[in-house]
């Protein structure tokens, strides 16, 4: 007889996304928008659990104040609203699990996990401004009227910076 075990290897996996927008207007004035994110994915300390580390950069060139404004390319800081031109942000997620209750209300509704997300965001705006943010995203991820393919996942975020008020925001980061 003979045995073996085998275990799952998990390896850094890193992401990287480049490109440019360009917006034409009729009088042959445009926005120009560059820009790159770089994502790095590292198993966390325990089994379901992930850290992510991501690196971005955007510049948005305006010829005048009558262009359109171009929505921000990278990912943006949590907890702020704001159009920002030029940005080189740096952010940590460290995510992990909290429960799995398998609460079943028949024909209804099945929540799956209850996860959370920690994080902390860092950013140089405009080449002088820095601005940060931490806090926390509670995810609840079930399905209704027991459709299992489609998994829905809602969640709250919990802001905490210098900047702004504290705040909690309700999210939808995926369907």
């Amino acid at each position: 007889r003979s045995y073996s075990v085998t275990g799952v290897q998990t390896c850094a996996l890193p992401i990287l996304i480049v490109g440019t927008n360009y917006i034409p207007k009729l009088d042959n004035k445009a926005n120009n928008q560059y820009f790159a994110q770089a994502r790095l994915l590292l198993p966390g300390i325990s089994h379901n659990h992930s850290l992510m580390f991501t690196l971005g950069y955007e510049n948005k060139m305006k010829y005048d104040s009558t262009v359109y404004l171009i929505g921000n390319a990278i990912s943006p800081i949590r907890g702020f609203n704001y159009y920002l031109n030029d940005i080189i942000k740096i952010s940590a997620d460290y995510s992990f699990p909290l429960l799995y209750p398998d609460l079943n209300i028949p024909y209804l509704l099945y929540v799956k996990r209850i996860r959370t997300n920690l994080f902390f965001d860092y950013a140089l705006v405009n080449r002088k401004n820095t601005i940060y943010n931490y806090g926390f995203e509670l995810f609840f991820d079930f399905n209704i009227i027991h459709v299992w393919y489609f998994q829905i996942s809602l969640g709250y975020r919990f802001n905490f910076s210098p900047y702004t008020q504290q705040k909690v925001e309700i999210i939808m980061p995926e369907i």
